[in-house]
């Protein structure tokens, strides 16, 4: 290809594929702002970030399938179109249900896009700069992923919210003139036009079921009938796709795939770092702004120091991968990734900003090193005309990894939270008997805090703060007064005087303990998220050793596709 067209051809790939990770964090700071907009309950507009993963993880291997077959250039085209003008009629949806659908939309023109970057962009380059690009690659979607917060953020606190989808017009609208004018079509030589319809269908409902499984789970509870239920349809529908994929003539998914050395355990390691980022991007951004208190934006802008370090450390990384092979750099990766992250849990609430700075600093790192290797190593193992479909494996690995994450961590942190919270009260209560209050105050203050560790055991806010109960303090003080008789309120007012001040000296002591409590609660969900990284390395290991020499490679890949399913 002609350089004029081949810089071209770059960019509209490159933007295509930020715009659609990008989008699914980039709504999470502006859900209050949009809930205030529309009147939208919590569970109602949750659905603004579900319905976009959820549509994006049901599709993305029936259109990769769909573009190896029809054009890669058509279906790529036809993903822009599609999230370019979803995302204006999010910005115009007149009511959350719109809202909700029009996300929908988008999830789907993401999944048309995604899968077919990698196929187009490694058709313009040599066999010896693929592994590069597929690191720079790999590099975008984590500073996409990690980004979307502070960019989130910026959008709509200085703007509105509606320009978080706004913004991809003219960036959607320059990419489909470059794809028009610039990109090549190409399809999978292999695959006739006869659709799969029963692998389609099925893949899509195991999909569909599983992913709604994980982001409803804490919501209707692990062990509800309906959750249970989703778990058995997906389990069914998974087994009736493999059934159907071992026995069809021209499968959409060709089991042989995974019969390729290194393919599962790199898509295996794919998943685990989906669970695995959950902990510095999700549960830290919790933490900031629940437990820390501070704004959306401030939270967003801190994470994202995480996507800046992985930006430089993945691009270094890929090109250092071409000398010294990918195995060093994703292992170490998920080990930097994985302290980073252990890190975390030695946040308490009077860290500074430094704090979590460089702790971030040194997850980035390793997200940069991982994300970039690991997904090369794994989409490159199988043929070229087979790459679309390895990056939509690998792509829903990693998407199906992350709900996973969410609904686990969360869970995870509920039940801790309870578990801490049932310790504090009783050192709280030992705490309250060891004063010198009047009987009284004892007995109400202990009230005061059954209540406030209830709040924070149930949501991890630090809502009920301290100085919440020295003005529930000031209230009582004035009511008792006001009923008291001229001959009583004397002796009251010295009582309460004596009271309050014992009470201020006590107070930052309990704080302080529900602090520490808090914060156990975070640090333990942090350190689950540390372990499913570092059994991420071991995949990486597995997935990163030498290869055969090429020729014997190709052969033995060649060998596995042909094989009986």
């Amino acid at each position: 290809m002609q350089k004029s067209r081949k810089i071209p051809a770059i960019l509209t790939l490159l933007l295509g594929f930020f715009m659609a990770i990008l989008d699914t964090s980039i709504v999470n700071v502006a859900l209050p702002r949009m809930s205030a907009f529309y009147g939208a309950d919590t569970a109602g507009i949750s659905w603004v970030v579900n319905g976009y993963s959820l549509s994006f993880a049901v599709f993305l291997l029936a259109a990769s399938r769909l573009a190896d077959q029809f054009g890669r250039k058509k279906a790529f085209m036809t993903g822009l179109f599609l999230f370019t003008l979803s995302s204006l009629l999010c910005g115009l949806a007149g009511s959350i249900t719109a809202l909700i659908l029009f996300r929908v939309l988008q999830g789907i023109g993401a999944a048309l896009i995604t899968p077919l970057v990698a196929p187009l962009l490694l058709a313009l380059f040599p066999p010896e700069k693929k592994a590069v690009m597929m690191g720079i690659t790999g590099a975008l979607a984590g500073l996409a992923a990690a980004s979307g917060p502070a960019l989130g953020g910026v959008l709509s606190y200085q703007l509105d919210w509606q320009w978080i989808f706004y913004i991809n017009i003219p960036i959607g609208a320059l990419a489909l003139v470059l794809a028009a004018s610039s990109l090549a079509e190409s399809y999978d030589p292999t695959a006739t036009r006869k659709l799969d319809w029963g692998g389609m269908l099925t893949v899509s409902a195991a999909s569909l079921t599983l992913t709604l499984a994980f982001m409803q789970a804490n919501e209707k509870g692990w062990d509800s009938p309906y959750i249970l239920s989703l778990f058995a349809a997906a389990l069914v529908s998974l087994l009736l796709f493999l059934w159907i994929e071992s026995r069809v003539k021209e499968p959409m998914l060709p089991l042989s795939l995974f019969r390729i050395k290194r393919f599962p355990s790199g898509n295996l390691g794919l998943f685990l770092l989906g669970i695995g980022m959950t902990g510095p991007t999700f549960i830290l951004a919790f933490f900031l702004t629940q437990v820390i208190g501070m704004t959306e934006l401030r939270a967003g802008l801190i994470i994202s120091v995480l996507a800046v370090a992985s930006m430089i450390c993945s691009v270094l990384a890929a090109k250092g991968a071409a000398k010294l092979g990918p195995r060093i750099f994703s292992v170490t990766g998920m080990i930097l990734l994985a302290l980073g992250t252990y890190l975390l849990a030695g946040l308490t609430t009077e860290s500074s900003t430094m704090d979590y700075i460089w702790r971030l600093v040194i997850a980035g790192m390793g997200t940069g090193m991982a994300i970039a290797n690991l997904t090369a190593t794994t989409v490159l193992l199988p043929p070229p005309e087979k790459t679309t479909i390895a990056m939509g494996i690998g792509t829903m690995a990693r998407t199906i990894g992350s709900a996973l994450g969410i609904a686990v961590l969360v869970t995870l942190l509920s039940q801790s939270m309870q578990t801490e919270m049932a310790s504090a009260k009783t050192e709280l209560a030992e705490r309250i008997a060891g004063s010198s209050l009047s009987g009284e105050s004892k007995a109400g203050l202990a009230e005061a805090l059954q209540q406030a560790g209830s709040r924070r055991a149930a949501s991890g806010s630090a809502s009920g703060s301290m100085q919440g109960l020295l003005d529930q303090w000031d209230r009582k003080e004035r009511e008792q007064l006001q009923a008291a008789s001229p001959d009583t309120a004397g002796r009251m007012k010295e009582t309460f005087a004596k009271d309050k001040a014992e009470l201020q000296g006590l107070l930052p002591q309990l704080q302080e303990t529900l602090n520490t409590h808090t914060t156990a609660a975070f640090g333990l969900v942090f350190k689950v998220s540390c372990l499913a990284l570092l059994l991420g390395a071991v995949c990486a290991f597995v997935n990163g050793r030498k290869a055969e020499e090429p020729a014997r490679e190709a052969e033995r890949v060649e060998n596995a596709l042909r094989s009986p399913q």
